[in-house]
Order: C-alpha cells, then sequence, then structure tokens
C-alpha cells in the first residue's frame, strides 16, 4: 500500500536517509533518487523484491516516483535533513540534520544500499546517469518503448543475479558481516545453508 497518513512511506523516508547519511551530506536530490532506484534495481536482481515501496517511471533525468517528494518533506518536516538550494548548479542537495531512524531496513537491504553508494555514491552525476541508470534493462526498455506515462518495469530483472535461486542472500549478508568481525562461518555450516 502507498497511501499513508504522514504522506509518505516511513521505510522509503529511512532508506532515503539512510543514503544522506551515508554519503555524509551534500547530495544533490536527482543523485539521491537515483541512488535509491538502483538499491531497488539490486535489490530486485538479487532477492525479487524492492526495498522501497516506490514505483517508478520514466523522466527526462531517469527512473524516479512523485512519492519521493513526500520523503524529502518528511525527512524535512522532522529535522532529519536539510534542504540547500544551489543557484550555481540550480538543484537541490540534503544533508543530515539529525539522525535517521533504521529500523524498517533489514540488513540485508542495508547490505544492498551499501553496495549502491559503494560502487556510485561518488560518481559525478552525469556518468551515475549516463553510463549507469540510463542503461539499466527497466530504463533501456521504457526508452525504446517511449513509456513515460507507466511505470516502468522493474520486474525484467528479478532474481537476474540468482536465476535458479540457488544462491541464499540470506547466508551470504551474514557470512559477509561474520568475515567482517572476523567470526567465518565454517564449510559445514555454509553447506548446510544452501
Amino acid at each position: 500500500m502507498r497511501v499513508h497518513l504522514t504522506g509518505s512511506d516511513p521505510k522509503n523516508d529511512q532508506v532515503m536517509g539512510y543514503i544522506i547519511a551515508k554519503l555524509k551530506g551534500n547530495l544533490g536530490r536527482t543523485k539521491l533518487f537515483k541512488l535509491t532506484y538502483l538499491g531497488d534495481l539490486f535489490s530486485r536482481m538479487v532477492r525479487a523484491r524492492p526495498i522501497t515501496s516506490f514505483e517508478y517511471k520514466l523522466f527526462p533525468k531517469g527512473p524516479m516516483d512523485n512519492c519521493m517528494y513526500d520523503s524529502i518533506h518528511s525527512l524535512k518536516h522532522n529535522g532529519h535533513v536539510e534542504e540547500l538550494f544551489h543557484e550555481e548548479w540550480e538543484g537541490y542537495s540534503y544533508s543530515v540534520k539529525k539522525n535517521v531512524e533504521t529500523n524498517l531496513i533489514s540488513d540485508e537491504e542495508k547490505f544492498i544500499l551499501d553496495q549502491v553508494i559503494a560502487a556510485c555514491g561518488n560518481m559525478p552525476l552525469d556518468y551515475l546517469l549516463d553510463e549507469v541508470v540510463y542503461k539499466t534493462e527497466p530504463v533501456s526498455k521504457a526508452k525504446e518503448a517511449r513509456k513515460t506515462d507507466v511505470a516502468i518495469d522493474m520486474d525484467c530483472v528479478n532474481n537476474k543475479l540468482n536465476p535458479h535461486s540457488a544462491f541464499d542472500f540470506s547466508t551470504y549478508v551474514q557470512s559477509t558481516k561474520d568475515i567482517e568481525r572476523d567470526q567465518r562461518l565454517s564449510l559445514s555450516d555454509l553447506l548446510n545453508a544452501l
């Protein structure tokens, strides 16, 4: 369900706040929206479901959902982020004013967002748009079909990185966290999880 009394989905707010916090502010609106899209895209590729409830449509600067503005408004209204307008590039940027709760975002989802942020968070916007976002399958298909008035087909990438569901993404995320904490999973435990 997409309609909420506050005008935004609390989990969507948390996801956008999480991205802003991870990039330590000075994050432009377009890049924020595209990183959110890429998080949902990657999540679908490994788990066959998005992180957020956004329904993306193709706009001149790539995929987005107008409900993203509701999440920004909610984050500003609740004092979590500061929005600044920059005349030199005629756009907005966001920085964290106070921590955003992330209890609605699972560890798997944070892992996915962290991978997207690490890979794309510091890319120049033009490069991110031209070489990453516009080349994703859902955007390419929408551009070919010239569909700008309907939701783009995000289902087309479901399980692309896990075509036979043989890969347990939850086990992978837990193993990665264990390795970071130097608590490796034994081979027998890993095989049993598969």
